[in-house]
């Protein structure tokens, strides 16, 4: 008895291949471009009937099911496999005086109050240019700055001039990855933290998604250093900002300068 029991649980259907709304729910979500994560936390934040967590949805997705729908094509990355990708080609040299993540204020770590920065590069596929970024973690202002190359030293003088952009209380600490662009980062005007290596889940990729650019259209991100990053309406964060207290906070840096 107990033998069948266990037999008929190991060919029951994942769950969400037995709730055909949220089924539905899913494929619409993933063809809107949304990731897992944003699917599973939109479904709590509006309080669904049919709850599920990521993770559950990338084992759909990898699993005999959605193999058959090749779903992973839907996915930001689209990779047929979970798991790290081999890094080949030269390795960057390690960044002096790294301190890791896990060392960033609570704060910061909880989005408690303003001032603490992500900055990252967003690389294009055919050509040298490179963008950077910078998001307030509290507000989710964007700031960028084109740049045309991604040498450390080019690096480090763009993140300040955005970071210095904010007055001094909104300027306490940057989170980055590890790449050799961010090895002069002690010539910032804040605090740099450092993600763990191979750990993406600890930086946002989602804008790097996003950004979808050419070369011509960051021209005019020398005169408009702020953006609100919400890009598509379906690819939001779960947890949403009041677009008009990012647009008086925006007001008010400029208005009160470096004070």
């Amino acid at each position: 008895m107990a033998e069948r029991m266990a037999w008929a649980r190991k060919r029951r259907l994942p769950k969400i291949e037995r709730l055909s709304p949220l089924k539905t729910h899913i494929l619409d979500a993933l063809a809107m471009e949304q990731s897992p994560e944003q699917i599973a936390g939109r479904l709590k934040l509006e309080g669904s009937e049919h709850t599920v967590s990521a993770e559950t949805i990338y084992a759909w997705i990898y699993g005999p099911h959605g193999r058959r729908r090749k779903l992973h094509r839907l996915l930001p990355q689209a990779k047929s496999r979970r798991g790290r990708r081999a890094r080949k080609g030269r390795r960057d040299p390690p960044i002096p005086d790294r301190m890791p993540i896990h060392m960033r204020p609570t704060k910061a770590h909880l989005r408690a109050e303003p001032g603490h920065w992500e900055a990252d590069l967003v690389h294009f596929r055919k050509q040298r240019a490179c963008l950077l970024t910078c998001i307030e973690r509290r507000s989710r202002l964007l700031l960028t700055a084109p740049l045309p190359d991604k040498t450390a030293r080019t690096t480090a003088e763009a993140l300040a001039g955005l970071l210095n952009r904010a007055p001094k209380r909104a300027r306490k600490t940057v989170t980055l990855d590890n790449g050799g662009e961010f090895y002069d980062h002690k010539s910032l005007p804040v605090r740099a933290f450092f993600c763990d290596p191979h750990s993406p889940w600890q930086f946002k990729s989602l804008l790097r998604y996003q950004l979808n650019l050419s070369l011509g259209e960051t021209g005019g991100h020398n005169r408009f250093p702020f953006i609100f990053c919400q890009g598509q309406a379906a690819c939001q964060i779960p947890v949403q900002v009041d677009r008009q207290s990012v647009f008086t906070l925006v007001r008010r840096w400029y208005n009160l300068g470096n004070q």
